[in-house]
C-alpha cells in the first residue's frame, strides 16, 4: 500500500470521460505504423497470473520482460511507458496519464520516499520490478505489473472490475485502500485508510497525512479539514484528474492518427 507524497495546484508531485466504462487492459497489436518510435513488444499478459501462485516464480516476472527488451537501446519516458503498456497489455495513454500525474514524466523525480517515473516506494519497486528504480524502462514495467496484478486483488476482494480511476486510486492508496473508499463513500477519508491492514498499523496520524497530502489545493479549500473530507470526494477528486490527462491523451492519439495533431 502507498501514500504518496503533498501535491500543487498545478502538478501533482505524487504519488470529460467516463472511466467506468473504460478497460485498462487492452489486446496488444501485432504490428505498429512506422511514425511509432516504440518497436512491436510481446504480450506478457500471462505473467499476471503469479499472483496467485504459493510460491514465487523461478525469474521475476519483471527480468523475463526485461530481458525481451535487452537489446532495445532505452528511449524516451514516453517510449518506454509505450513498452511496458504493451507488455502487460495496458491502456497506453491511461499509462500516460498516471505518469504525468505522477512524476511529470521526469524519471529522477523523488517525492519523500517516492521516486522515478512513477513514484514508487523502494519496497515495491523491489516487489514488482527489477534493475533501477529510476531507470525509466525497469520503473514503468514494475509500475505496469503493480497496476496489473493489484487491480486483479482489488477485484478478487471487491467483486467489481477495476475502472481506469479505480486503478490509479489502487495505485496510489493501495489496493485495501481503494477497496474501502469505494465501498463506503459516505465515510471520511482517512478512517477509511485506518480500515486497511496498513492504517490499523500505523495509526490515526498516519491515515490523515496519506488523505490529506494527497489531496489538491482546491479540494482542501472546498472541505477545510482532512475530519471532513470524505472517500466519495477524495474519489472523484482523482477520477476528474485521470480523466482530464485520459481525456487530452486519447485525443491527441485520435489526431495523430488522421494527421490533424492540433498546434
Amino acid at each position: 500500500m502507498t501514500a504518496k507524497a503533498e501535491i500543487g495546484e498545478a502538478s501533482i508531485e505524487t504519488k470529460s470521460v467516463d472511466l467506468g466504462r473504460h478497460d485498462a487492459a487492452q489486446t496488444v497489436p501485432a504490428t505498429r505504423g512506422a511514425s511509432d518510435a516504440a518497436p512491436v513488444t510481446h504480450d506478457f499478459r500471462y505473467l499476471i497470473y503469479y499472483v496467485w501462485s504459493e510460491l514465487p516464480p523461478a525469474e521475476k516476472p519483471a527480468d523475463i520482460v526485461l530481458s525481451s527488451l535487452k537489446d532495445i537501446p532505452i528511449g524516451t519516458p514516453v517510449e518506454e511507458i509505450k513498452r511496458a503498456s504493451d507488455a502487460f497489455g495496458l491502456d497506453f495513454n491511461y499509462m500516460k496519464a498516471v505518469a504525468r500525474i505522477e512524476s511529470n514524466f521526469d524519471p529522477k523525480q523523488r517525492t519523500g520516499s517516492y521516486i522515478g517515473l512513477f513514484q514508487l516506494s523502494k519496497y515495491e519497486f523491489n516487489k514488482f520490478g527489477s534493475g533501477q528504480i529510476r531507470n525509466p524502462r525497469d520503473n514503468a514495467v514494475a509500475a505496469a505489473y503493480k497496476i496489473i496484478t493489484e487491480g486483479i486483488l482489488f477485484e478478487w476482494v471487491t467483486h467489481k472490475k477495476p475502472s481506469l480511476s479505480d486503478l490509479y486510486l489502487i495505485h496510489q492508496q493501495g489496493w485495501e485502500g481503494a477497496a474501502e473508499h469505494i465501498s463506503k463513500p459516505d465515510r471520511i477519508a482517512w478512517k477509511s485508510m485506518c480500515a486497511t491492514s496498513e492504517g490499523m498499523e500505523k495509526g490515526k496520524k498516519w491515515c490523515k497525512r496519506a488523505i490529506w497530502q494527497n489531496t489538491v489545493p482546491a479540494v482542501k479549500r472546498a472541505w477545510k479539514s482532512v475530519d471532513n473530507l470524505t472517500s466519495g470526494a477524495f474519489v472523484e477528486m482523482w477520477r476528474e484528474r485521470v480523466a482530464h490527462f485520459y481525456s487530452k491523451y486519447t485525443a491527441t492519439a485520435a489526431a495523430e492518427r488522421t494527421n490533424l495533431v492540433p498546434e
